[in-house]
């Protein structure tokens, strides 16, 4: 309710001059993300939500990408199917979200490929143990298979191999 008070075709041209001029700072991001829930006397919600996602590309860089979801987000829920339609059909608003989604995708598959390799590890350090000293106790398990780093995951598994009995692995744990 508050948002729609404040002037939106006010604020959209202050924005649009400072990011012509001085550029728009982090601070900016809010405005520029609820600018949509604004108050608006011109234009259509589509015609608001093309005009944030243009200037949410000039944020900053740490601030621009979560500033566009932030205004897709409100677009998929504010707009008309053929409004939300039109504004991932402008070039330059559909390559700027497909290439976020396309980057949050390719560090979600990172993400996984790592933690997968760390729970090989982990298991594969619990096969050392198992083979070289039989039962491992859930406390020790656990804490393995718990464990993400993998460097730390390293030392373990020379660890396993070099100790003299499973009660010293444990000892000897980071």
């Amino acid at each position: 309710m508050y948002l729609g008070s404040i002037d939106g075709d006010q604020r959209l041209a202050t924005l649009r001059a400072r990011a012509a001029t001085s550029g728009l700072g982090e601070d900016d991001a809010v405005d520029v993300a609820l600018v949509m829930l604004m108050g608006h006397r011109a234009g259509t919600h589509g015609d608001v939500a093309r005009q944030a996602v243009k200037l949410a590309a000039a944020l900053p860089a740490p601030v621009s990408d979560r500033c566009t979801a932030a205004v897709m987000g409100l677009a998929v829920r504010y707009l008309t199917d053929d409004e939300f339609s039109r504004l991932m059909g402008e070039r330059s608003v559909a390559k700027r979200y497909g290439e976020m989604l396309v980057e949050e995708l390719a560090k979600g598959r990172a993400k996984g490929r790592a933690e997968g390799r760390a729970e090989g590890k982990a298991e594969d350090i619990l096969v050392v143990l198992r083979e070289r000293f039989g039962a491992v106790p859930e406390s020790v398990a656990g804490r393995v298979g718990s464990q993400r780093d993998l460097g730390i995951l390293d030392a373990w598994m020379v660890l396993a191999l070099r100790a003299a009995s499973l009660a010293d692995f444990e000892r000897r744990l980071i």
